[in-house]
């Protein structure tokens, strides 16, 4: 289901006026914030981060053709636009090396692109986690709340909900959208049984800025490079970024 279908489906669900809670503003939540407002429907984003700067980790994310297409539905065209500006180009292949550089396994020629063919809109991009979170929170002023940690939701006898906050304030809407991430309360309190399975898989990422001299080393085996130690993949990335760019 596309994003535009999705959004669609939410529309003919439920009797006009329409509003829609969603719990989380990261990724996810704002995006769906944006696609909605897009379409005209009564949204507000509960954070409990308490101001839009609070959240600076993170680094970059691959966003693969379906989710710029998604993103493309979801944004007016000027902000998608700002955020293809943002984006650096994504690693062509992927290496796994040792210590001391020794090339273990070699993927030199990923072809991202191979399913959407030259679709212009439909292509691999890697952003900053946090430049994508300012573009997705450009306009959503009236729209985002935060300082709102969400404790529980109330189902009302006329199929309305209300979300509690930690703060003592409510919010009552006709849908409730969980995207609060991994370790959701919303998930906890609708699906109590469904329980988070550890993989044993840890994923660690950090930047780097390197000139001509801690560059050379690096060229020619890393584009993307995986180190074992221990038993384990360290993961090296590396991409050209741009700097980034104000929303429109």
């Amino acid at each position: 289901m596309t994003a535009r279908a999705a959004i669609n489906s939410i529309l003919s669900a439920a009797p006009a006026p329409l509003h829609v809670l969603i719990i989380g503003g990261g990724i996810g939540g704002l995006t769906l914030a944006q696609g909605l407002k897009k379409s005209g429907v009564s949204v507000a984003v509960y954070e409990r981060d308490r101001t839009m700067t609070d959240r600076v980790q993170g680094y970059r994310v691959r966003i693969n053709a379906a989710g710029n297409l998604a993103l493309h539905e979801c944004l007016p065209p000027a902000l998608f636009e700002a955020f293809a500006r943002t984006c650096g180009k994504p690693a062509q292949g992927i290496r796994f090396v040792t210590e001391h550089m020794r090339v273990l396994l070699s993927f030199d020629s990923l072809d991202f692109r191979r399913d959407v063919g030259d679709d212009a809109v439909a292509i691999d991009r890697s952003v900053s986690r946090i430049t994508l979170r300012q573009v997705l929170l450009f306009c959503l002023d009236d729209i985002v709340h935060f300082g709102k940690t969400f404790v529980r939701y109330e189902e009302l006898p006329a199929g309305r909900v209300v979300a509690h906050f930690a703060d003592g304030t409510a919010a009552e809407g006709d849908v409730l959208v969980a995207a609060d991430g991994g370790g959701s309360r919303v998930r906890r309190q609708f699906l109590p049984h469904a329980e988070r399975i550890d993989t044993g898989n840890i994923g660690i990422a950090g930047k780097v800025f390197l000139d001509g001299s801690t560059a050379r080393p690096l060229r020619p085996n890393c584009a993307m490079a995986s180190r074992w130690h221990r038993g384990r993949a360290v993961t090296a990335f590396s991409s050209r970024c741009r700097r980034s760019m104000d929303a429109p």
